[in-house]
């Protein structure tokens, strides 16, 4: 026989990387070691701190009236309610701050009639002279949180002049309004 025969006739082996084999063997090991030792050892211990809680927890709730922890949830609710109305409510403050800085000394209001949802004010008012109020209404175009404005009437008596404006102010002024 030839040496061409007796290679055709040999069956090839596979040869397994026996170090890989053995180091994935024992990571598997590992994992299920891991994995039975949390399933009997640390759930249980887990499960025992629930019971022991829960019961400390009962101890406080039977030591505490019913009728005290009904008040107390009615109260809570009251104040979540309380927070969810005070986040939504519309704060005028800036809008005083808006025109105590940017009134004139020469002018002085009356009236004040604010429409939130509109973002509008009506102010009344008396001026020392026409050029007072023009200064005024100047003073207001250049305040940024004032959109635009407008003069619905203004009339002279007695050396002083009395008038109406309109003021529409920017969404800062009053912070987000819903409704």
């Amino acid at each position: 026989m030839n040496t061409y025969d007796q290679l055709g006739k040999e069956q090839p082996t596979a040869v397994w990387p026996w170090k890989m084999f053995s180091f994935t063997l024992l990571i598997v090991g590992l994992v299920v070691v891991l994995y039975f030792g949390l399933k009997i050892g640390y759930a249980p211990y887990l499960e025992s701190r629930i019971t022991g809680l829960d019961s400390e927890i009962d101890q406080l709730t039977r030591q505490i009236p019913e009728e005290d922890q009904e008040n107390f949830i009615t109260f809570y609710s009251q104040l979540a309610n309380l927070q969810s109305l005070l986040k939504k409510h519309v704060q005028p403050s800036g809008l005083f701050s808006v025109l105590e800085k940017h009134t004139s000394t020469r002018v002085y209001f009356t009236t004040l009639d604010v429409q939130v949802s509109d973002r509008r004010i009506g102010l009344e008012g008396v001026a020392t002279s026409y050029d007072a109020l023009s200064d005024q209404l100047a003073e207001f175009g250049k305040v940024p949180e004032i959109v635009k404005f407008s003069v619905s009437e203004s009339q002279a008596l007695d050396g002083r002049v009395r008038f109406r404006i309109l003021l529409f102010l920017a969404p800062s002024v009053f912070g987000n309004i819903s409704e």
